[in-house]
């Protein structure tokens, strides 16, 4: 929804507050939801302990609004919870600055993007990425990690200390954008296509993934942005490749998201980086 730098957007569904409540173990203490009074983690008694997510991503938002005011102009604010709301991302979409992509089939935009989350289970620390979105398909750009910053939840920890790290977001964010031009000015060869796939996965998914590369061919072009934005559409999308169903659906959001790690280590390894 819009965010207009001083209205609270609200905060889906993780507006709710959290308990700590005994265990029959003297070290370790219950999370528990206070609207549901269901338990959704167990911690040290010791542990940093939060009222819910909202503290976190209030920080956050009072923070970019303040750091980026050119880029908080109709902004756009999703918030998404896994494990039974243990586990909570935002991300953040700035629309009014828009860079452009050309290849030699296509023009397209890149708008940036916060990426933030957290848990309050103590199984994920507090994590913040800087990426970009691609206007003509919506996928989530996935650069490397060093657009990754990530803080232990401690005693000392501060959100302060995490939102502070924004101060990159512009730099972090133009730099992407130098970076995927790059790869759209980069040609490509079917052969080099299929031996990137060959060198990443099995056969089957190998398949997969030409089929897919060829797809974002025919609309960009034979070039590595192409092979990039394949990779991107696998973390950001379903259609192509399936999200395997289990009987534990509660963290279906946070497994889609992990995606992104998987096309990380794609990005880094030495098939993808000789052939860009």
């Amino acid at each position: 929804m819009p965010f207009d730098g001083n209205e609270n957007t609200g905060y889906g569904d993780a507006d709710f507050d959290v308990a700590y409540l005994p265990t029959r173990m003297p070290s370790k203490v219950y999370v528990v939801r206070t609207d549901t009074d269901e338990a959704i983690g167990i911690v040290g008694k010791d542990y940093p302990k939060r009222s819910g997510h909202k503290p976190m991503l209030e920080k956050i938002r009072e923070t970019w609004a303040e750091l980026l005011p050119e880029w908080t102009d109709e902004a756009t604010v999703t918030t998404k919870v896994s494990r039974r709301g243990a586990w909570c991302l935002e991300e953040v979409k700035f629309p009014k600055q828009p860079r452009p992509i050309r290849t030699e089939k296509q023009s397209t935009e890149l708008i940036p993007r916060i990426v933030y989350w957290t848990s309050l289970d103590g199984l994920t620390s507090n994590n913040l990425l800087f990426g970009a979105i691609d206007m003509f398909c919506t996928n989530g750009m996935v650069i490397g990690n060093y657009s990754s910053i990530k803080k232990k939840n401690s005693k000392n920890f501060i959100p302060s200390i995490l939102a502070d790290e924004m101060t990159e977001a512009k730099d972090i964010f133009l730099g992407q954008v130098n970076y995927v031009q790059a790869l759209a000015d980069t040609l490509v060869s079917f052969s080099q296509i299929k031996q990137i796939t060959e060198d990443l996965f099995n056969e089957r998914k190998a398949a997969q993934m030409i089929t897919s590369i060829m797809s974002e061919v025919d609309i960009r072009g034979s070039n590595m942005f192409a092979v990039h934005s394949a990779f991107t559409q696998y973390a950001s999308h379903d259609d192509r490749f399936g999200f395997r169903r289990s009987a534990n659906e509660n963290n279906l959001v946070e497994r889609q998201f992990k995606r992104n790690t998987e096309v990380v280590k794609w990005l880094e390894h030495d098939a993808f980086q000789v052939a860009a």
